[in-house]
């Protein structure tokens, strides 16, 4: 049976409609002209609502919802707000969120009252710290072991939804480089650097950059001992799933954002709209949003029927959802650029706030070639996979 969108859709208007219309949709070009985010009174609400712990288990205070309903239901998001921050923002914490569970069932409880609660209640805001503009095998953050604690040091590059992080969760090398492990770091701590970035898009996300100099850190601020390589790809194909899923709404969005602006317009004594080059422009958008969405519905599919024991972690659907998702976003960009012209350009009409928002999603939601690579690399080694099989089966000569 095919998954009920439509019943997502009319949850989500029913129990965020008039929160988003309300409250987030007046605000959301002072907040992209100041560069200023959700502050944790509107956070607060959200959590209230139920827009944060969406898919966190109820024994922590969550609704226990299914990722799938998760990627419809941010798909209606990214449509109805007229803020992509929005859904990118409540995505990153949810993963961050489940994140900590996920720890905290496996050896470390104690972290699911003094993060995952707080954090689902809307009372607490964890974030991702990986990023260093280096290969992710190649972490200058480092950790020492001493005397019963541990000493951190480093710089982390990016953190969505760092200006309103409570904590954070920091992957670091060890002291021999031979492994690397994974920490809660609270913005309080002693030697803990926030500082705001100013980006060309997503600037409601309230992105930061953080440096840490000598955190002293104890046992109980581990997340995983071991192997944060592995740890830190569950959050990046979670992120991959989530990106292309609110993507989805915002593409539908500037689409007919497109079509409005266009109605008025009259060239050579006829509508603008009218004419066959412009219903092709957007038949080419709506195109590009379909093969958007196929890829992500499916992708949708299958990581929920993996979910239960994360093999979703090698899902290639992941990547390759998330990548046509973007490609598809900037191809809807360009042609929304060229059909809107002036008002494409100018602030007033809101339609530049998108154009710059989609060509944002390379560097902050992860690079597309790095993607082409991985998935091709995974095809070569499938390949070479049923060839080996294929000659091990044959028949041997005499």
């Amino acid at each position: 049976m095919a998954f009920d969108h439509e019943s997502i859709t009319r949850e989500v208007e029913e129990r965020f409609g008039t929160f988003i219309r309300e409250r987030i949709n007046p605000t959301a070009a002072h907040r992209d002209q100041t560069y200023s985010t959700f502050d944790h009174a509107m956070l607060r609400e959200m959590g209230r609502l139920g827009l944060i712990g969406f898919t966190a288990p109820a024994s922590i205070g969550g609704q226990g919802r299914t990722w799938q309903e998760w990627g419809h239901a941010l798909e209606e998001i990214g449509y109805l707000a007229d803020d992509s921050g929005l859904p990118m923002l409540l995505a990153y914490r949810e993963t961050a969120n489940n994140l900590v569970h996920y720890s905290g069932m496996n050896g470390r409880p104690h972290l699911l009252e003094r993060y995952a609660r707080p954090a689902v209640r809307g009372e607490a805001y964890i974030g991702w710290l990986y990023t260093e503009e280096k290969d992710v095998l190649e972490l200058d953050t480092k950790v020492v072991a001493r005397g019963g604690r541990y000493i951190l040091d480093g710089c982390k590059t990016a953190s969505t939804g760092g200006m309103s992080c409570t904590s954070w969760i920091v992957y670091a090398r060890t002291e021999d480089g031979g492994d690397s492990m994974v920490f809660v770091v609270e913005r309080d701590d002693p030697g803990v650097t926030v500082t705001p970035l100013r980006t060309l898009g997503l600037r409601s996300i309230g992105l930061a950059s953080l440096t840490f100099e000598g955190v002293e850190l104890t046992e109980d601020r581990i997340v995983a001992p071991h192997d944060g390589l592995s740890h830190g790809q569950i959050f990046v194909n979670e992120r991959r799933i989530t990106g292309a899923s609110w993507l989805l709404g915002r593409m539908r969005s500037l689409i007919e954002r497109v079509i409005e602006d266009t109605k008025p317009k009259v060239r050579f004594g006829r509508r603008l709209a009218d004419f066959d080059t412009f219903k092709a422009s957007i038949g080419r958008m709506h195109i590009a949003l379909e093969r958007a969405r196929a890829s992500t519905y499916r992708m949708l599919e299958r990581v929920e029927s993996q979910r239960r024991d994360r093999d979703y972690v090698h899902e290639e659907l992941v990547p390759i959802a998330k990548y046509l998702a973007t490609e598809s976003a900037l191809e809807v960009a360009d042609i929304a650029q060229r059909l809107s012209g002036g008002h494409g350009y100018f602030e007033p009409y809101g339609i530049e706030r998108y154009l710059r928002d989609f060509y944002g999603l390379v560097p902050i939601i992860g690079g597309q070639p790095a993607i082409e690579t991985q998935v091709g690399d995974h095809v070569i080694w499938r390949h070479d996979r049923r060839l080996n099989a294929r000659r091990n089966t044959e028949p041997k000569g005499p």
